[in-house]
């Protein structure tokens, strides 16, 4: 038993959670619709580990991104909030449910 008490402390980085988006039903298509992530990450980065699938219907269609780059590059920078725009997919159609994905890879900067 040590003679007085013991209170070390070891100061992690944070813990990278993404939460969202934040509709997921009947949602109104003119709202902004972002995932939120506890830690900045690159667009890059987000769009590496970010995938899509159309399963309206029992279907299961991966949606590729484009691979356009942005129109300005100059806001293609390290964020916390990303909609599926932000990742080069296009706008989801009416009446479909997509299932998204974030790998348990994505790391923040």
């Amino acid at each position: 038993m040590p003679g007085r008490e013991q209170a070390d402390v070891e100061e992690l980085e944070p813990a990278l959670f993404v939460f969202g988006p934040s509709c997921v039903s009947q949602c109104d298509p003119s709202n902004y619709n972002a995932f939120r992530l506890t830690a900045t990450v690159t667009p890059a980065q987000m769009r590496t580990a970010t995938s899509v699938t159309d399963v309206t219907g029992g279907r299961s269609a991966a949606v590729a991104p484009s691979a356009t780059p942005a129109r300005n590059e100059a806001f293609d920078r390290a964020n916390e909030y990303y909609t599926l725009e932000d990742l080069r997919f296009a706008t989801q159609p009416p009446m479909t449910t997509y299932a998204i994905r974030v790998a348990a890879s994505l790391e923040s900067e």
